[in-house]
């Protein structure tokens, strides 16, 4: 299926690779059915979630974006964890997310987004 910009806007995986889907209902079947979890991890009470979107979400641009991460705070803010969740806010980290093309791309930023939480996280420890 095509918008008006004879762009397919709904994507089903094969292993990494992403192939337009012929219609909405092949996709939803896809969608409902695949594991779309490219990376996941709780770093204390971060979670760092990276997954297929299937649906692409620069529809007017030229390279489809089907890909996400996004990061949680599983706490409450006026918890003893309220310096860290303060931190990482003001850095856009709570509420953050990024967006790319492929598996690959995913992969690399979710690896960097775990990177910035673990850094932050030891430096909480290490002013304790």
């Amino acid at each position: 299926m095509e918008d008006f910009n004879d762009k397919p806007q709904w994507y089903k995986l094969h292993g990494k690779k992403t192939v337009p889907c012929t219609s909405l209902e092949e996709w939803a079947i896809e969608f409902e059915y695949s594991d779309r979890t490219v990376e996941k991890i709780d770093i204390d009470k971060v979670h760092i979630s990276t997954v297929f979107l299937g649906l692409d979400h620069d529809m007017f641009g030229d390279v489809p974006i089907l890909f996400e991460t996004m990061v949680f705070y599983d706490g409450d803010a006026s918890d003893a964890d309220a310096k860290i969740f303060d931190r990482l806010n003001s850095r856009g980290i709570f509420g953050y997310f990024k967006r790319y093309s492929t598996w690959e791309q995913a992969e690399e930023g979710h690896k960097e987004c775990v990177e910035i939480v673990a850094k932050m996280l030891i430096n909480k420890l290490e002013e304790q």
